[in-house]
């Protein structure tokens, strides 16, 4: 996500099952797609790579051959071939090739950019819960550009980060969602810290997945590196408790204090530690707390108590059926569902039968 910034002309944004509604339009859409060194996996193609760019001509390219063997079945071209080498080349051919700039394609790009934005255009409230949303937003203001950011691995807080966060030129953003460690965030910071060479960083991980190695704050208080660590707060384990919510009626285990779990109060036992840490919990004071922690000198924790069961949204969601079985759906159609008739509109290409299927429709 770091390569262009989001407000590059050309990007649309990053496709998959955790994002915006946007760059899942593209991909579903276009002609051609080129995946460059990119392997493809279950969270960008919803769990069915034949229906990504179901209608595009698939080029991939990896160094690995056992990645591309893997969809040797749902692509037309694949290279074997180091990622430089090939951009390289294909810039080199660009030189001499007469090249189409469809103008047309690219307004339809920027009309859904700009039409399905994070919560899809709506303004958030002055006042009252500060969704996740909110804050990826306030975050996407104020860190400044050419700054590293290190995140947790997993989570419904680190999920609306990448979903909604939108990132500037010169920021490098580090993650590893690929293998959802919980706790993965403050040694990933600490270890981060040792090559920013003295630079602030900016560290994002949720209250859950921080209880998986707090005693990681005692290494941050004896390095005292200079950390501006947002704590998303939704009091527990907030994708766990959707997922037993949705599926098993409410019946919450390892939740949270429903579920008689409790965290302790970070800000507390920061102050314990000699941290500086403060708390804001009023969406009034959201922006103002945001650039007040990433004023602060040296290490600051800010702990953003966000709304205890907001879900992901929009999402590329399977959707429980009457007859208990569950309906897959396309990359472009996500949860909440658009009126059958936008989602037409929005599209290039047909519909797919479960789209009909999800509204009760033929």
């Amino acid at each position: 996500m770091d390569l262009i910034a989001s407000d590059d002309p050309l990007a649309a944004g990053k496709p998959g099952t955790v994002a915006l509604r946007a760059p899942n339009f593209v991909a579903q859409n276009c002609d051609l797609l080129i995946s460059i060194g990119a392997r493809l996996d279950n969270v960008v193609t919803a769990h069915n790579p034949a229906n990504f760019g179901r209608q595009a001509k698939k080029v991939l390219v990896d160094i690995d051959e056992t990645e591309i063997k893997k969809f040797s079945h749902f692509i037309d071209v694949a290279v074997q071939a180091d990622a430089k080498d090939f951009i390289e080349t294909l810039l080199a051919e660009a030189e001499t090739a007469e090249l189409n700039s469809f103008p047309e394609w690219l307004s339809r790009c920027v009309h859904w950019k700009e039409k399905f934005t994070i919560n899809d255009g709506a303004p958030f409230p002055q006042s009252g819960e500060i969704s996740h949303f909110h804050m990826m937003d306030s975050l996407s203001r104020h860190i400044p550009q050419d700054t590293l950011v290190v995140t947790g691995s997993s989570g419904l807080g680190i999920e609306s980060f990448y979903t909604a966060f939108l990132n500037k030129t010169g920021q490098r953003v580090f993650l590893t969602s690929g293998l959802g460690a919980m706790g993965y965030g403050v040694p990933a910071m600490i270890g981060a810290s040792q090559v920013n060479k003295g630079r602030k960083l900016v560290g994002v991980e949720s209250d859950g997945s921080l209880q998986m190695n707090l005693q990681e704050l005692l290494t941050l208080k004896a390095t005292n590196i200079p950390l501006t660590l947002f704590i998303i707060d939704n009091a527990g384990y907030a994708s766990i408790r959707n997922t037993q919510r949705n599926y098993f009626d409410g019946r919450y285990i390892g939740t949270g204090p429903e579920a008689k779990l409790w965290l302790p109060d970070i800000v507390k036992l920061a102050g314990s530690l000699g941290i500086s840490a403060s708390s804001v919990s009023d969406a009034s004071g959201l922006d103002a707390a945001v650039a007040g922690a990433l004023g602060t000198e040296g290490l600051h924790i800010l702990v953003v108590k966000v709304k205890k069961d907001e879900a992901l949204w929009p999402k590329c969601a399977a959707i429980p059926q009457a007859d208990g079985s569950m309906l897959s759906m396309p990359l472009e159609d996500m949860s909440p569902l658009l009126p059958i008739e936008e989602l037409k509109a929005e599209m290039l290409v047909p519909l797919m039968p479960a789209s009909y299927q999800a509204r009760g429709l033929q």
